[in-house]
């Protein structure tokens, strides 16, 4: 099993980002994303492009996750990290990043993959002696979160959806 940053796999850019937008549609619609296209652009902008500084924000990234199946490399999911994640939530210090997105392929799920990638994502934040943060609008898995280590700081509401900003808090 191995990691690798979407910037080493562009080819696989635009695959990401129509199953990002196949899972989770009703969320992008709502901050005006109407299809995989505009997510595209969106996703470039805030993963592989240059920011608002006119500087590349090495801190947002797409991890992938791969995992040799029958004798061969295949991605079974990815996670997102970047700098915020709700947008409107401006109550965390600067010093910290979202997990956003964690997707894994349908086959491979209930397989631990998920785990990983959020141990992933936690170890690549504290790495950069960043707070991890991530926020659940699920709630059936915020007990899942809290035995990950993640307790519960606030709630914010977006387009009227009710999220739980949660904060990884082992060391």
């Amino acid at each position: 099993m191995f990691f690798v940053n979407i910037r080493q796999r562009i080819d696989l850019f635009e695959f990401i980002c129509e199953l990002v937008y196949q899972e989770w549609k009703t969320y992008y619609n709502k901050i005006n994303i109407n299809n995989s296209d505009d997510l595209i652009i969106f996703f470039k902008n805030v993963y592989l492009d240059i920011n608002k500084n006119n500087k590349i924000s090495k801190n947002n990234n797409i991890f992938l996750l791969f995992d040799k199946i029958n004798l061969k490399n295949q991605l079974v999911g990815f996670i997102t990290i970047s700098e915020d994640d709700i947008e409107g939530y401006k109550k965390l210090e600067k010093n910290s990043l979202f997990i956003n997105e964690i997707y894994i392929l349908k086959r491979y799920r209930k397989l631990g993959y998920g785990e990983k990638l959020i141990k992933y994502g936690i170890d690549y934040i504290k790495n950069l002696n960043l707070k991890t943060y991530l926020s659940v609008e699920k709630f059936k898995l915020i007990d899942y979160y809290k035995k990950l280590g993640f307790i519960e700081i606030d709630t914010f509401n977006f387009y009227n959806q009710k999220y739980v900003i949660m904060e990884y808090c082992l060391d």
